[in-house]
């Protein structure tokens, strides 16, 4: 597939065009790996018939967004997912009339298929998008409806393979006892589970490779599967059993939190990550949090910073023990921490969540309690869906399972503009982007 973008910035008090320009995109591998589910993860109710009946026309839901961001974008075809970089601008999917400043609208008269492809137009009024833009990029529908800051339930985060709807994935494709962290090489799942002495013990579990099934294989996945390894660790911090462990993708290290301990108005709590190549232990870091706080519901520890709410506000501290920012954000205690590409994402109840952009948080609709998982063997936009329990709940009867889930908010394809455009509230902004097979 190929495609081109033409926009057009028009002065809204006169009509006058001020500047119209079409620029040429790279179709990124997203939709390709897509329609390719990993085969491995689809053995458990995953349904073809609903899948493609959802997929197909492609126009329909998988390229029928749009997004608008403030920064250039690496042009290659295996950048398929949002980085730390991003600095988002606005979305568009369907029609929308509503008020929120980063979502444009489909226009309906101006959308339709052509001999070979599909024409998209979007209208940006005067009060969406301003600001500088610098990069377009197709994405789906669903994601195109969330307008980078809406907790509205017509986009999303995420997609059930199945429907390509957002709602809670079901494709279960691992279950075994104790919490679910992440899947290593060769289709090995890591799962952990506290035990009576605050010990933790990891288990290494495995899941059948469809491609290379012996002739003495099982796979179903009704029952538990038993560990190949285990490794028990003696922490060496008080753990707060209440406060859910952060995983950190990028380094593959699982990070647990102590109780806070101190003086009133200098408390303080200790972190300790367990690798997950080898389950050895990290240096044990102290962070001075000041005052002290409710409960720490969860906690991360991200760009050398720790961020942790306690039920009232979402707070950020650096390793000096400078408070550098907090939010009015609601944390209760089925909230908690996980990384997409490096970007760091808040799972909130009530199917919302943040998503830490370029230093600030936006707001986005999630599917349930579900985050991004890592799995070395399933390639993004798919990514393990899971729930992160509190320490204090997983016992050797707790079983929290991956689930096949599919990112929404991908890169479809990139177009990076040759000069940036910049739209005020004095500019109507027109975008017709014709996809051709």
């Amino acid at each position: 597939m190929e495609g081109k973008a033409t926009f057009t910035l028009t002065n809204a008090r006169t009509g006058e065009t001020v500047r119209q320009f079409t620029e040429h995109n790279l179709v990124t591998d997203a939709v390709k790996r897509i329609l390719a589910p990993p085969c491995y993860a689809i053995m458990n109710s995953f349904d073809w018939t609903s899948f493609l009946s959802a997929a197909l026309p492609l126009y329909k839901t998988l390229f029928g967004g749009i997004m608008l961001l403030g920064n250039n974008v690496p042009e290659n075809a295996g950048n398929v997912m949002p980085t730390p970089d991003f600095i988002p601008v606005a979305t568009a999917g369907d029609a929308y009339s509503g008020s929120l400043t980063t979502r444009g609208t489909l226009n309906l008269n101006e959308t339709y298929a052509t001999e070979n492809g599909y024409h998209f137009t979007w209208d940006f009024g005067t009060d969406k998008a301003n600001g500088t833009i610098k990069c377009a990029a197709l994405t789906s529908r669903i994601f195109g409806n969330t307008g980078f800051g809406s907790d509205e339930k017509t986009g999303g985060l995420m997609m059930d393979p199945n429907t390509l709807t957002v709602v809670t994935p079901h494709s279960q494709y691992c279950k075994a006892k104790g919490q679910y962290i992440c899947s290593i090489s060769d289709r090995r799942h890591i799962y952990y589970e506290l035990n009576s002495d605050m010990s933790l013990t990891f288990h290494v579990v495995r899941t059948v490779d469809p491609e290379s099934l012996g002739i003495n294989d099982s796979g179903a996945l009704t029952e538990y599967i038993e560990p190949e390894s285990g490794t028990t660790i003696t922490l060496p911090i008080t753990l707060e059993v209440y406060t859910k462990p952060f995983l950190d993708s990028t380094n593959g290290i699982l990070y647990f939190f102590s109780e806070q301990y101190g003086e009133e108005g200098n408390r303080a709590v200790d972190s300790v990550g367990v690798r997950m190549s080898d389950f050895s232990l990290t240096a044990k870091q102290t962070w001075s949090i000041g005052g002290d706080h409710l409960r720490i519901n969860a906690a991360a520890l991200y760009d050398g910073s720790l961020y942790f709410g306690d039920g009232v506000k979402l707070y950020v501290y650096s390793s000096s023990g400078t408070l550098t920012k907090e939010y009015d954000l609601k944390t209760p205690p089925d909230t908690w921490f996980y990384m997409v590409n490096g970007v760091l994402y808040v799972n909130i109840s009530n199917n919302t969540g943040w998503v830490l952009y370029n230093g600030e948080f936006v707001i986005n609709t999630t599917a349930a309690l579900y985050g991004f998982g890592t799995d070395q063997n399933i390639l993004p936009p798919y990514y393990p869906m899971y729930i992160m329990e509190r320490p204090h709940s997983i016992k050797v009867a707790i079983s929290k399972n991956p689930y096949l889930g599919l990112a929404a908010n991908y890169l479809a394809t990139i177009n990076n503009l040759s000069e940036p455009l910049v739209k005020t509230n004095e500019h109507t902004l027109k975008i017709t982007y014709d996809i051709i097979n």
